[in-house]
């Protein structure tokens, strides 16, 4: 009887396992929209905007996209296999995906924005979009936000944008734009939002008088959103002032946070930071970041404190760097401090208690930047990424395909695109002008990183330890990514 028990307790568990290394991959992903500054004279106006979906399976899995607000006949339905994956555009301007106008949403609950995905087999989903003026001409701006699938189900979280520093004499900060949206994934959903300053100038949504800080509350029905925003040009404490707010529910919701455009520097380079978040409940206190191509102004490091009195230690340094003394304050750590860590492209970052981390990375200048939500460090973190698609486009337009990853030191690593087939890592050869930096060691961690450029088409990457996964990608001015593994949830 007892080795009964035991066969079953370790199928579980090896069940458990192989189910949480896919957790980004689901049947069902939640997207609430993202707000973009919409004036005449902005060049974040959303314009090109495609939903890009994949799976590992080699058959057909059938999917139905669907718009909130929208009759059945309006779903959009097909399939898609390992080999085929789906990009479907989603329009320009505003859609079911970007709000250009935020002050005509901002404030109120709305039920005919961001779309419910659901397939019958697990499937990952991301949204990529090119962004410019109104008129049009070139695109400036590119953004791209990775759904976390069902991790991204939660019932509290704090919020992380662009830091939008000083403008300075020429008015740098025009047409930057924070937000916060919700999404509910169940009738009669109760949504706090608090340590919201009462010097905030939020769109269409008035702050109480005084100093101090005030909260809002939000009654949302399965699928309908809540938006806030503030443009950083209106208010001192709009530029990095939605940083760490409070988001608490009765029943779990999806977060989408960030800017469009904003920086983590003070020039006048800028570019949208979006993605979607996970709760407080799959937060960490250890993070490994690898940078990007972009100078340390802007790869940056994004920490917010969820509990009073979090010590932050770079590396294995044992004094802190900084003490965040309140839930929901937040810390910049500077590129620069990549170097502290044996190479100059990693850094590990722990703490005393679990915090949310963002991380700033691109190519270039300033003004290609974008900022996604990093997965802490997990042992259920395994297996693969199968696949990132058609890396070197955001719809018909190329781009420069980018991956870094980060797996234990003792871990074999393979990947593949359209020019290699199951390439180790640690090979010196590769086709179609690849290059590979790695492996660097990370100091004060048993791990190690690599990052792979110039990478084409679909995109599989296969670790035989623990694996996250991130790419970006870049275009003149324009740069977009995010995280495709290391978020954990439940089996489905």
């Amino acid at each position: 009887m007892r080795v009964v028990f035991f066969r079953n307790l370790l199928f579980i568990l090896v069940i458990f396992a192989m189910q949480s290394q896919f957790a980004q991959l689901s049947k069902v992903h939640y997207i609430p929209p993202i707000a973009a500054h919409g004036a005449s004279d902005s060049n974040a106006f959303p314009r090109d905007q495609y939903i890009y979906i994949s799976t590992p399976s080699e058959n057909n899995v059938n999917y139905t996209i669907a718009p909130m607000g929208k009759a059945a006949e309006d779903y959009i339905s097909g399939v898609v296999s390992n080999s085929t994956p789906v990009i479907t555009s989603i329009g320009s301007g505003t859609t079911s995906f970007a709000i250009a106008n935020a002050d005509f949403y901002a404030g109120r609950t709305v039920n005919d924005k961001g779309y419910i995905i659901t397939a019958d087999a697990p499937i990952y989903v991301a949204i990529r979009l090119r962004a410019s003026t109104r008129s049009g001409g070139s695109f400036p701006q590119a953004g791209a936000l990775v759904s976390k699938g069902l991790s991204a189900l939660g019932t509290s979280f704090r919020s992380g944008t662009f830091t939008s520093e000083s403008p300075g004499a020429n008015n740098n900060s025009a047409n930057y734009l924070n937000f916060i949206s919700v999404m509910a994934t169940e009738d009669a959903t109760q949504v706090i939002f608090d340590n919201l300053d009462k010097s905030l100038d939020l769109i269409s949504i008035a702050s109480p008088p005084g100093a101090g800080t005030f909260s809002l509350t939000a009654q949302l029905e399965r699928g309908e959103i809540y938006l806030i925003a503030a443009e950083a040009d209106d208010a001192l404490t709009n530029r990095d002032g939605l940083i760490g707010i409070s988001i608490e529910s009765d029943l779990p919701i999806v977060v989408n946070t960030g800017s469009a455009n904003g920086s983590f520097h003070n020039g006048s380079g800028r570019d949208y930071g979006i993605d979607q978040m996970v709760g407080a409940d799959k937060i960490g206190n250890e993070y490994i970041f690898v940078k990007g191509n972009g100078s340390n102004g802007w790869e940056n490091v994004l920490i917010v404190a969820d509990q009073d009195n979090t010590d932050i230690f770079l590396d294995d340094n044992l004094i802190p760097i900084t003490n965040l003394a309140k839930a929901g304050d937040y810390y910049l750590i500077e590129g620069d401090n990549f170097s502290n860590a044996g190479s100059n492209r990693t850094l590990y970052v722990s703490s005393s208690k679990n915090v949310f981390a963002w991380q700033g990375t691109g190519t270039g200048s300033e003004a290609n930047q974008g900022m996604f939500f990093v997965p802490p460090l997990s042992c259920q973190s395994q297996g693969e990424v199968n696949n990132i698609p058609q890396i070197d486009y955001i719809g018909s337009s190329l781009f420069s395909g980018f991956v870094t990853i980060v797996t234990n030191q003792t871990a074999s690593v393979t990947f593949s695109d359209t020019n290699n087939t199951n390439k180790s890592a640690d090979d010196s050869s590769f086709s179609g002008g690849v290059l590979v930096t790695g492996p660097e060691s990370v100091q004060g961690a048993d791990y190690k990183a690599y990052i792979l450029q110039n990478l084409s088409g679909n995109v599989s990457i296969n670790s035989t330890e623990q694996l996250y996964c991130s790419y970006f990608n870049q275009n003149g001015a324009a740069t977009s990514g995010g995280f495709y593994s290391g978020f954990i949830s439940a089996p489905e």
